[in-house]
């Protein structure tokens, strides 16, 4: 495995809690092994944090590419436990261009205020 983690446009004001978010898609042709460590069994991918506003990035549904609750799942949330937040966006989606690009945008419109 030579993976590197995914570039990000994190400004230096977010706290990251957790990053295991590779530069790896699950449909390039990485062998199943990297994708079963670096994606797949990945239900914590992600997890960055300014003030009372989280972003987590996780995969749900294993490698079964076909099957429509498989995928890159992120979720907005405003609070400091899980259990007991305020879920203020829930994006998912099989494609990672997608994923890198809804992060910015979360992290920007957190970042502005527009929430």
């Amino acid at each position: 495995m030579s993976h590197r983690k995914q570039k990000l446009n994190i400004p230096t004001d977010w706290e990251i809690k957790r990053n295991e978010f590779y530069d790896i898609d699950p449909f390039d042709n990485s062998s199943a092994d990297d994708k079963g460590v670096l994606i797949y069994i990945q239900e914590d991918m992600l997890w960055l944090k300014k003030g009372n506003y989280n972003i987590d990035l996780g995969w749900c549904g294993g490698d079964d590419l076909k099957n429509e609750k498989t995928g890159f799942c992120i979720h907005l949330y405003r609070g400091d436990n899980w259990n007991k937040c305020e879920l203020l966006e829930k994006f998912k989606t099989k494609n990672k261009k997608d994923v890198v690009d809804k992060l910015n945008i979360l992290i920007k419109s957190t970042d502005s205020g527009d929430l």
